[in-house]
């Protein structure tokens, strides 16, 4: 009877399951495809003759054709990966014999896109590139018109395949990405929980290609912090009664910008120019500037590449006849030794690998019997690491203040404005740039728990180290400031109305920092850019801007619930009372309903509510500061005062 029964079989084997009813359906993202070539897939779906194929699976592992295969994946293939996860597959793959990093597996593009910047890396010719016919569609479903498309050897270990890559220039995190038409060619299957594409080599034998999760996280945080401040990328019209894909073309041949304008961004995107193969050495320059003016920049910066430091091994620091740090201490005050204090292991390990480095770069060194005498405190910074300061509370309050003149924000800001090119520059570790004063080296001695330090390089967290550097600024660049640049402490700023004096204008400021040895970091540092963040404001050509993140932090704040509460959210309006009409006159009932009233009488009322709508409704509408000009018309408004008394 066995052989006439198939036990696998069971009672409900032949029932259907019941199908669920649907609300609708998303449709699925697909890449650029040929009018002509639609037409003949439709036909090829409709013809009698297309059938689906049925596959049989083979059990071998190593096949002599590679048309024959079986890709597994095992739980040993999840060793080494933070689990659990959700990330994405990002690999390290060599385009035409070039290592490509950043290049993100996407199973739902039917596209493989290369995008601009990384297509300049490549240091390929423009003449490779060839006419797009047809847009990619996205989300929206709103077609966006790519620079071109250009044919590129990929190597996949044993594997070699020639990719159609569509060029586009847009931002993004990463620098390529390989779709479905890679993956079929390859015949792979990538698997973005095992963090690795698999496929069956030349030789048969079934090959890997590991992804890099750890780049993943990095750059996934780094995209969702960049939607934050980048706009959306504006399609350009092509001309009546041209192809896209010649339109394009013609678009990259001459020094014309690509993409979107700068003048049209709040915050303009940066590209990474790699310096030589040392992937920590880079420029960070204007994603705006066309093909002519970023080469010309770079070849700039490379040749004054002696202005920039990345180690405190190459910042020797200013010269003590042009510059040092005095702390003129009070010889009435009597010296504090401060008792040591209690720290937990993981700050007193932060500690003493921040004294290590210190002592490797000269700007301390180990000190006896000392009359001052500080504690460090160990904070946390927003990337997760810890930062190390130096209690100097006693040391600053018997030093008298440095009455050297900063200069006002506002007028920093104003000054900056309207200028089509801009170039910020900060300095490396610009406070250890200037040497202490021999005599008061020992006033900055601080403790550990292994020995007692001072600083010879001036520290940050003195009194009057702002007042110092600001003087530096102004001795160095007397004649410079307010012509071609603006300087508050160490955050510059060069400006150019014309691309053409910009770069002139940059080898003015180089010059001073190569003849008094002042170094740049060129982390902080964006070099040709038309829009950006100086002094928590937004500088474009057109004008001032609000900060994004200080409108969101009042767009998302809840009624206050305490006085100190209120009085924040005073500070946040005040930061912004340039942008707000009137804004003593709306933020008024926030001041009375602290004004005389305990902490524990506080009431937040519905005037305040209304108060604080007002404020978000103001500045979901914030209005553009423009910079006046020689000759504009400014008209009087007469008004009465009164007197209150």
């Amino acid at each position: 009877m066995d052989r006439w029964i198939d036990r696998n079989k069971s009672p409900d084997a032949g029932i259907q399951p019941r199908a669920r009813v649907l609300d609708g359906v998303v449709q699925c993202i697909h890449g650029p495809m040929d009018p002509r070539r639609a037409d003949q897939l439709h036909k090829e779906l409709c013809h009698p003759s297309h059938e689906v194929v049925m596959v049989q699976h083979s059990s071998k592992q190593k096949m002599g054709a590679r048309h024959a295969w079986e890709i597994t994946f095992t739980e040993q293939d999840l060793e080494g990966l933070s689990l659990p996860h959700n990330d994405a597959l990002v690999l390290s793959i060599p385009f035409q014999r070039k290592m490509v990093r950043r290049v993100l597996v996407d199973q739902g593009s039917s596209a493989e896109i290369l995008y601009y910047s990384a297509f300049q890396a490549l240091g390929l010719s423009k003449d490779c590139l060839l006419p797009v016919d047809a847009p990619l569609v996205g989300f929206s479903g709103i077609p966006i018109y790519p620079l071109s498309k250009i044919v590129l050897p990929v190597y996949a270990s044993s594997v070699q395949l020639d990719v159609e890559f569509i060029v586009v220039n847009s931002p993004s995190p990463y620098n390529a990405i390989l779709g479905r038409n890679w993956l079929h060619g390859m015949r792979a299957v990538a698997s973005t929980l095992h963090q690795c594409v698999r496929f069956i080599g030349e030789s048969g034998w079934q090959e890997t290609i590991r992804g890099d999760q750890m780049v993943s996280k990095k750059y996934f945080v780094n995209s969702i912090r960049r939607t934050e401040e980048v706009q959306w990328i504006e399609v350009p019209e092509l001309p009546e009664g041209s192809k896209p894909g010649e339109a394009m073309r013609e678009e990259l041949q001459g020094p014309k910008e690509v993409g979107r304008p700068a003048s049209d961004r709040a915050v303009e995107d940066l590209v990474q120019v790699p310096i030589n193969e040392d992937e920590t050495r880079f420029f960070l320059v204007g994603s705006e500037l066309d093909v002519t003016e970023r080469d010309q920049l770079i070849r700039f910066l490379k040749e004054n590449i002696e202005v920039f430091a990345w180690t405190p091994y190459e910042m020797p620091g200013m010269s003590p006849n042009v510059i040092k740090h005095s702390l003129n201490v009070d010889p009435g005050r009597k010296p504090v030794i401060q008792k040591p204090r209690r720290s937990s292991a993981m700050h007193a390990d932060a500690v003493n690998e921040e004294v290590e480095r210190l002592l490797d770069a000269g700007a301390i060194r180990e000190v006896q019997y000392p009359t001052w005498l500080a504690n460090p405190v160990v904070v946390k910074k927003k990337n997760g690491k810890w930062r190390v300061c130096i209690d100097f509370t006693d040391l600053n309050d018997a030093c008298p203040k440095d009455c050297f003149p900063c200069p006002w924000i506002n007028q920093l800001v104003d000054a900056t404005a309207g200028y089509a090119w801009l170039s910020f520059m900060d300095a490396y570790r610009g406070y250890h740039q200037i040497a202490m004063n021999e005599d008061d080296q020992e006033k900055t001695a601080f403790i550990t728990s292994n020995s007692t330090y001072c600083y010879l390089v001036m520290p940050f967290g003195l009194k009057n180290a702002g007042a110092t550097f600001q003087r530096m600024i102004a001795l160095l660049f007397k004649g410079l400031l307010g012509r071609v640049m603006e300087a508050y402490i160490d955050d510059m700023v060069a400006k150019s109305k014309d691309a053409a004096d910009h770069i002139v204008h940059l080898g003015e400021i180089f010059d001073v920092l190569k003849r008094f040895g002042l170094k740049l970091n060129t982390e902080k540092c964006a070099f040709g850019v038309g829009s950006g963040k100086f002094l928590r404001h937004m500088v474009t050509h057109r004008g001032i801007e609000a900060d994004p993140s200080q409108i969101k932090a009042i767009q998302e704040i809840r009624a206050p619930a305490t006085v100190r509460e209120v009085q924040c959210l005073a500070g946040m309006a005040a930061a912004l009372n340039r942008f707000i009409s009137k804004s003593s006159d709306i933020c008024r009932p926030f001041f009375q309903s602290i004004k005389g009233n305990s902490r524990r009488s506080f009431v937040w009322t519905s005037d305040c509510d209304s108060v604080l709508a007002e404020l978000k409704r103001c500045l979901s509408q914030t209005p553009l500061l423009v910079v006046l000009k020689e000759g504009d018309e400014l008209h009087l408004l007469p008004c009465s005062v009164r007197t209150f008394r």
